[in-house]
């Protein structure tokens, strides 16, 4: 079975879906066929794209001697072109192995990457983020230096050009320079921290597990979590995305999905006919797409229709 790990808009028409692994696949008439990508690196977590052309993907080379690599497209993914100066990092050369897991641009000057290292040269820190602040023409990299330093960093978010987020092992960390230099801002010991939504008027969203959903309206300085109830408070919520400032969606182990329409302060279990791990949503010209492995991609209207009117 592949896994599937993300679905990005490309564009007004286009939905990429990533495995983690060799395969990813692309769809331009909302998910009725999806054709088959070779992206740059021999694993492919994420992907991000400026426009229907240009765009970014991480992820890592081949094994044993896995390294972590981000690759550029300037013709809609036909062709991808490594970062060298991703190659040439000294962090990245440290580590015995390393992978990108995230990335994101805020615009096309400011870009950052997350992932992880193992066995790096510096023991305290092995988790990885890049910067960008010329578009992709150099990065920095730098190993996080935590007290959990063997979580994978799994998921980056600008909330302005400042404050970025990211979420790895238990943790949620904060970024108030662009990503420059990172704070712990939350830890659940307890939990694993996957999914991560930056949401204007809302706040910032993590999920995890055990039915693990909870927000920020202060830029960290106080968390609130959400109460799930049965069937779904035991489950892990590996992707959340919101469609606005009331309207929200996470997914995760055997086929969850919750949803809100008031901005996260409750959320309601919506029965999907899946058993599968659900790893990520997307909203995408008015519908709601849900990739889990298989891989499988199911999707709904975010409108949906009103019941008729008893007379």
């Amino acid at each position: 079975m592949v896994p599937a790990e993300r679905l990005t808009a490309a564009d007004a028409h286009r939905l990429w879906l990533t495995s983690g692994q060799e395969r990813s696949w692309l769809t331009a008439d909302g998910g009725k066929t999806w054709k088959v990508v070779e992206v740059g690196p021999r694993f492919v977590e994420s992907v991000f794209f400026f426009d229907e052309l240009h765009g970014w993907a991480a992820g890592e080379t081949a094994y044993p001697d896995s390294k972590a690599t981000l690759v550029s497209t300037r013709d809609g993914g036909k062709s991808w072109l490594p970062a060298s100066a991703i190659s040439k990092s000294p962090e990245i050369a440290s580590c015995l192995s390393s992978g990108f897991s995230d990335v994101q641009f805020f615009d096309k000057d400011l870009g950052i990457a997350v992932g992880t290292g193992n066995m790096c040269a510096d023991v305290a820190a092995q988790q990885l983020v890049a910067v960008t602040r010329d578009g992709g023409a150099t990065w920095s990299v730098s190993l996080l230096k935590t007290d959990e330093p063997d979580a994978v960093l799994r998921r980056v978010r600008f909330q302005s050009r400042s404050v970025v987020w990211a979420t790895g092992g238990s943790s949620v960390y904060l970024s108030r320079d662009g990503g420059a230099t990172w704070v712990l801002s939350h830890r659940d010991p307890g939990a694993q921290s996957f999914g991560l939504a930056v949401v204007p008027g809302s706040g910032v969203f993590a999920t995890g597990g055990f039915g693990l959903v909870f927000r920020s309206r202060d830029f960290g300085e106080t968390w609130t979590e959400a109460k799930l109830s049965a069937p779904v408070a035991d489950k892990y919520f590996m992707g959340v995305a919101f469609a606005d400032a009331k309207r929200g969606f996470a997914c995760g182990t055997d086929g969850a999905i919750i949803s809100t329409t008031d901005g996260g302060e409750t959320w309601h279990h919506e029965p999907s006919g899946r058993s599968e791990l659900l790893r990520d949503v997307a909203i995408f010209n008015g519908d709601i797409y849900i990739a889990g492995d298989g891989p499988i991609v199911i999707k709904r209207p975010l409108e949906l229709p009103s019941a008729p009117r008893k007379h």
